[in-house]
């Protein structure tokens, strides 16, 4: 996780959910979710893709299952 604050960091990723009580109510439920806010869709990607955290990604991966999915935020009319 410290591994992750200068990527997050450079990129203005802001932690909105990590771990934390959750219930499935509908269909299957990973033991731990973390989302993350960025700017807008490109930063996010361009987070991901970033050399600093390419470097962190080696640290996860193999040690760890993830699914990670960059996804464009809804502005529009809510209920």
């Amino acid at each position: 996780m410290a591994a992750n604050a200068e990527p997050l960091r450079k990129y203005g990723g802001r932690f909105l959910i990590r771990g934390g009580k959750s219930e499935s109510v509908e269909g299957k439920l990973r033991s731990r979710i973390i989302l993350i806010e960025f700017a807008d869709f490109a930063t996010a990607v361009e987070c991901y893709r970033s050399p600093e955290y390419q470097q962190v990604r080696k640290l996860r991966v193999g040690k760890s299952d993830a699914e990670l999915v960059i996804i464009e935020g809804y502005d529009g009319v809510q209920p």
